[in-house]
């Protein structure tokens, strides 16, 4: 039986309360989120007009991972 995502941050939430963890986490995940960013903004785009040449495949990442989190919310 596939598990849903609640389930998964729920184990998620469980293994991640050592004070060690939580500290690599606040640093590599950033670190990690912005390199991801700027590997996407650099993905070349063919220009069309109306759209911004660069940085649109980053751009468009980062509103379906807003969209993602903002309706688990």
């Amino acid at each position: 039986m596939a598990r849903s995502i609640h389930q998964w941050f729920d184990e998620y939430g469980e293994s991640h309360r050592d004070p060690v963890n939580k500290a690599i986490h606040w640093v590599c995940v950033p670190v990690i989120y912005f390199c991801v960013v700027a590997l996407l903004y650099g993905i070349p785009v063919p220009h069309r007009p109306l759209l911004p040449k660069e940085g649109l495949v980053a751009l468009l990442a980062l509103v379906l991972v807003m969209v993602f989190y903002m309706r688990l919310s």
